[in-house]
Parts: structure tokens; C-alpha cells; sequence
């Protein structure tokens, strides 16, 4: 009994000691190559561990690093509205973090932080978000896509959502940091590598999840026509799109939308669903995905059967019977815990 009171009281001292803190910064494994990854952020001077503060995930851009949440804003806007922000270290897979260019290893450093924060604050994990600009926007789209159940919302700034239009397109000094991470221009065979980093492949999951757009009208490293091609497609999916937030005459390279102003989009968004009381995060009755390694998302949990092509599943829950149809899974499964209701049967179709 004195020892558990002991751990216990060990545990808390602890987990002050980290709200205590202002300006942080933290190692940890990555899971996906097991490499030792950094990130740095602030933690507000409301942070007791008693009650959960929202999560902002800043996304760095090309040829940053993490401190680029600081440079930014974040870290005054977390004081003055009681959130934690987190800025992992993004790293490439051929390249370091500022050429990362959305990565799978980059991308779970972002879920990497996340866990992070879980395990270390007490996270509102209803009020989770992402943003970032330029390659920190192309993730920013990305992640809110991919993985529609653990952001409640997004703010994507003049980022390169289409990798291979933008490797065509863009100024010619932009093409070595591009080849110092995917190697060689797109072709044929390494064409899924470039989709599978281009949010614009993933526009079908849109209706899942809040997504905010901006763009400086003067941008010429990220050209607008990328944030136009986004929205359309996004237009697509999901009619309830909000418009990009253009800022006229604006360059790539100003501040223009500062982190207080995209912390206004973002705050009053909470993933919850009418059944709040059995299920922890949004539910859909029916849903329409596009996915490109194995993982879970809702209440669905897959393995894909050709890793270098995209899955789709398609759910639709009716009368408690939970009809799937799938392309390219070699194996799903059902998370009841995860759905408000209990299934009178699950049929699964397989294209």
C-alpha cells in the first residue's frame, strides 16, 4: 500500500514537473525505423494535469526545423488560449526533416508527438489539431486526410498538395531539395511514391473531418493553381467545403496568416459524435476512404494487400447490419468498442 501511495505520489510530482514547464523539448523512438526523433513546444502556464488542454501539432516547412512553431507565434497564442503545441523534427526517408517532403517516416513522427503529449499531459484528445504551411501545409492536409479520427480539425497553408504538378511547375532551385528526397523526377515506377505524399490523392476522405485552407495571392515558390486544385477536389467529396482564405498581394515568404488567426478556425471544433456517451470520437453511418498502408481509422482496422497501390473501403451501417465493400485489403477487421451501437451482423465484399 506505501509503495503504490509512493508510485502514486511519484507520478503526479513528475507530471507537474512537465505542466511546470514553459518552453520544452523531448526525445523519442520513432516508430517507424526506431531512430531517436526530437520535438519542441510550449505548455501554457494553465497546465495543472487536472484539466485537459486542446493539442496544436505545427508541421514545419522546407528547410525548417522544430523550432519553427516559436518563430511562428504558436508559443504566445498557446499561453493566451490554454493549449499545448508540439513541433516534432519531421525526418525524411531519404532526407532529413527539412526536405521531408510528407514522408511516411515524417508522418509518424507527427502520431509519434502525439502519443507523446497523451502519455506526458492531460490532452483534451477531442481537440486535437494539425497545421502547418508550405511542405509544413502539404502535411498538415495529409495527416487531417489519412487519419480523419484524431484531428478534429486542420489549417493547411500554401502547401504542396499535388508533388508531382509541383515538381513539373515549380522554380528550378526547388528541384534538387525535391531529388534529395524522392531521387529521381516522377515516372512509372516510383509513381505511388509521389501520390501517397500528395493530399490531393487522399480529397475522398474529406467529409470526415474540418479543413481550412490559405494562400498568399503573390506566392511564387507554391503557386496558387495548388490550393486551387486542392479545393476543387476536396468540392468533390464534400460540399461543405470552406473556401480558400486568400490574402492578395501576399508572398510565400510573409507571415500571412498568423498562428492566432488560424487558431480561431480551429477552436471550437471537437471530434464528437451525437452518441458521445458510448464512443470517443465522430461516427459515421457511412463511410467512403481511400487508404495507403495498413492502420485503423474510426472503427476500422486494415491490412493492405499491395503495399505499393491505395486500398478503399467503402462502410455503411443500416438497421445495424454493417455492410463493407473493399479494393486492395487483404485483411479488416471491426472495432465494436469504437461504434455506438451493437451490429446484428457484419458483411464484408471484397472487389
Amino acid at each position: 500500500m506505501l509503495r503504490k501511495a509512493l508510485f502514486s505520489a511519484l507520478a503526479l510530482a513528475s507530471s507537474l514537473a512537465l505542466c511546470a514547464a514553459k518552453e520544452i523539448e523531448f526525445t523519442y523512438k520513432s516508430s517507424f525505423d526506431s531512430t531517436e526523433q526530437t520535438a519542441a513546444g510550449y505548455v501554457p502556464d494553465s497546465c495543472d494535469n487536472k484539466t485537459p488542454l486542446p493539442l496544436v501539432i505545427v508541421a514545419h516547412g522546407m528547410g525548417c526545423d522544430k523550432k519553427q512553431a516559436k518563430g511562428l507565434g504558436y508559443y504566445e497564442t498557446a499561453e493566451k488560449e490554454n493549449f499545448i503545441v508540439i513541433c516534432p523534427e519531421l525526418h525524411g526517408l531519404n532526407s532529413p526533416g527539412q526536405t521531408s517532403l510528407a514522408a511516411i517516416p515524417a508522418q509518424r513522427d507527427i502520431l509519434d508527438a502525439i502519443d507523446y503529449a497523451f502519455k506526458n499531459y492531460n490532452i483534451n484528445k477531442r481537440r486535437v489539431y494539425i497545421t502547418g504551411r508550405s511542405m509544413g501545409g502539404m502535411m498538415a492536409m495529409l495527416m487531417a486526410l489519412k487519419h480523419p479520427d484524431i484531428f478534429a480539425a486542420a489549417v493547411a497553408g500554401q502547401g504542396v498538395y499535388d508533388l508531382k504538378y509541383w515538381y513539373g511547375n515549380s522554380l528550378p532551385f526547388f528541384k534538387k531539395p525535391i531529388l534529395a528526397e524522392m531521387k529521381t523526377p516522377p515516372a512509372p515506377d516510383n509513381d505511388f511514391d509521389y501520390l501517397r505524399r500528395s493530399p490531393i490523392s487522399f480529397a475522398q476522405n474529406a467529409p470526415y473531418t474540418a479543413i481550412f485552407m490559405w494562400h498568399g495571392t503573390n506566392d511564387k515558390w507554391v503557386p496558387t493553381v495548388l490550393s486551387e486544385m486542392m479545393f476543387d477536389e476536396l468540392k468533390k467529396y464534400n460540399k461543405y467545403q470552406a473556401p480558400v482564405s486568400y490574402r492578395n498581394a501576399s508572398s510565400h515568404c510573409e507571415l500571412n496568416f498568423p498562428a492566432s488567426w488560424e487558431w480561431e478556425q480551429l477552436k471550437t471544433y471537437e471530434n464528437i459524435s451525437d452518441s458521445a456517451s458510448q464512443i470517443s470520437s465522430r461516427f459515421f453511418d457511412s463511410l467512403d476512404v481511400i487508404v495507403d498502408e495498413d492502420g485503423s481509422m474510426f472503427y476500422l482496422v486494415f491490412e493492405l494487400e499491395n503495399k505499393n497501390a491505395f486500398g478503399r473501403i467503402k462502410a455503411e451501417i443500416m438497421d445495424s447490419v454493417l455492410t463493407i465493400t473493399t479494393e486492395n485489403i487483404a485483411k479488416l477487421t471491426v472495432d465494436e468498442n469504437k461504434l455506438p451501437l451493437k451490429l446484428k451482423s457484419t458483411k464484408i465484399n471484397k472487389k
